[in-house]
């Protein structure tokens, strides 16, 4: 079933069961970016879906049925089948979309900064090879660079409220003396 014919048997679904509904179109996304992902890698590759199939060990409609999203027997292993053949890895984020932001985004920079170890430590086997170890400087300076660049694109957006003053001690008027002054309340 392709993704407009998913979407006609939630849309018939609907006025029996909403919540199916949205479900079985959160399903219907996630296998179009599956999909996507899968397509986009083959043709970043340079394979036609025939050599992909041959090298995946596939027949062709199936390498087919995965990238058009009817292979209703896809399997993670199948998955890992095709981007091995690609050179590729694959590798999963569970998300939490019912936590804050803040914590998400430092799950996220926790993930970058793994990967960033990883890349000193390649430095690290060969610290003679200068082209890789200032290659990989420079990159770290680029991930530093870019992710300074979003943070300076998205502060005009977030509206940050002066910290609170507090306000004034009230005046009063002192009747002991001639004069009348002013002195702070307690």
């Amino acid at each position: 079933m392709n993704f407009e014919q998913q979407v006609d048997a939630m849309l018939e679904e609907l006025a029996d069961n909403p919540g199916e509904v949205k479900a079985a179109l959160a399903r219907a996304r996630l296998s179009n970016a599956v999909v996507r992902a899968l397509q986009r890698a083959r043709l970043d590759a340079g394979y036609s879906q025939r050599e992909l199939a041959k090298a995946a060990g596939f027949s062709p409609a199936k390498a087919s049925r995965m990238e058009s999203g009817q292979d209703d027997d896809l399997k993670l292993g199948d998955v890992r089948q095709y981007l091995a053949a690609l050179g590729m890895s694959m590798h999963m984020t569970f998300e939490d979309e019912s936590k804050p932001a803040a914590y998400r985004i430092k799950q996220k920079v926790i993930e970058i900064g793994f990967l960033l170890a990883s890349l000193a430590n390649l430095a690290e086997k060969d610290p003679e090879d200068r082209p890789l170890v200032d290659g990989i400087n420079r990159f770290r300076g680029e991930v530093l660079f870019n992710f300074m660049l979003r943070y300076a694109e998205t502060r005009p957006q977030i509206t940050i409220a002066p910290p609170a003053r507090e306000p004034a001690p009230e005046l009063q008027t002192a009747s002991t003396t001639a004069e009348p002054a002013l002195v702070p309340s307690p």
